[in-house]
């Protein structure tokens, strides 16, 4: 019978140790990066570092269990499609079945729960923002052979109504995140179109920032404005979003289909808007999918009302 390599995606404080607890029997072993931390580390000021010996302790241990036959579940933050992708490689050795589980919640939830961990569990909050931002869905026949979701999207609505109404205060864009959406939701002319346009632009709320860039275009937009914002990383919180969309969809029993698999990679590569061959061959793009962000890259390019110099 095929083993199984529960990858656990999440940020610190989202919950994953409560779903390896409801995951784990005695043939299937919870490995943790912060027990492992806990477990080789004397001095606890040290125990948010030395993540190299960490992982390498907590990977032979993974791999040693999958070479006997057990299930591992493999309880870190996991946010990186690169690093999932090297576990998934090594997993598939041992007739593996590598699935990748997404435990999904608003921000605030989490750093509400980050509060009351044990003093050294507990991760500043600025460091869980930039987790936050930088989660990397992950991927059929990359990083992982299945999808499971905990997260519902409707848990994300006040975050993402937050300043949707806000304009960009960009030259890029002078009219609001929600006009935008609705732009490219109206020059999108396929229902698939369409729902990619739906969520493109959604994580835009929260990756809200000053812009410090020192180009002269930007110097003088803030000289004339006193406000220039950027939106760094926002496609990959779009994912997200999408991801526990997913979740509440009929539709999903666990299996995610073709469409949906394609508009979750869509809105997550949408912001690269050269398709290079490393591209490509890095993430296992389709041709159906490269068309889908051929076209929505002239979508949405076109679904803006530019500053007048």
């Amino acid at each position: 019978m095929t083993n199984k390599l529960y990858i656990l995606i999440g940020v610190p404080g989202v919950g994953k140790s409560t779903i390896a607890n409801k995951l784990k029997n005695k043939n299937t072993i919870h490995l943790s990066s912060d027990n492992i931390r806990e477990e080789q580390i004397e001095n606890i000021e040290d125990y948010q570092k030395h993540n190299a010996k960490v992982f390498e302790i907590m990977n032979n241990k993974t791999f040693e269990l999958l070479k006997e036959g057990k299930n591992v579940i493999y309880d870190a933050t996991n946010l990186s499609r690169k690093k999932r992708k090297h576990l998934y490689n090594q997993a598939k050795k041992y007739d593996t079945e590598v699935i990748a589980y997404c435990i999904l919640k608003p921000l605030k939830t989490i750093l509400k729960q980050n509060n009351q961990r044990t003093d050294w569990k507990r991760v500043p909050e600025d460091v869980i923002k930039n987790k936050y931002l930088s989660f990397n869905p992950p991927r059929i026949k990359l990083d992982c052979d299945k999808i499971l979701i905990d997260g519902h999207y409707q848990d994300f609505l006040y975050e993402i109504q937050e300043t949707i109404d806000m304009p960009h205060y960009s030259p890029f864009h002078t009219e609001t995140i929600r006009e935008h959406i609705d732009m490219t939701i109206k020059n999108a002319k396929t229902n698939q179109l369409k729902e990619i346009a739906m969520f493109h632009d959604l994580g835009k709320s929260i990756c809200r920032t000053d812009n410090r860039s020192k180009t002269e275009e930007a110097k003088l937009y803030r000289e004339q404005n006193k406000i220039y914002h950027s939106f760094y990383n926002h496609a990959n919180v779009s994912s997200m979003y999408y991801l526990a969309y997913i979740n509440d969809q009929a539709k999903y029993k666990g299996r995610i289909n073709q469409y949906y698999l394609e508009n979750l990679e869509v809105i997550y590569q949408h912001m690269n808007f050269t398709i290079t061959d490393k591209l490509i061959e890095n993430n296992k793009l389709t041709t159906k999918e490269i068309n889908l962000l051929n076209k929505f890259y002239e979508i949405d390019k076109k679904s803006s009302i530019k500053k007048q110099p």
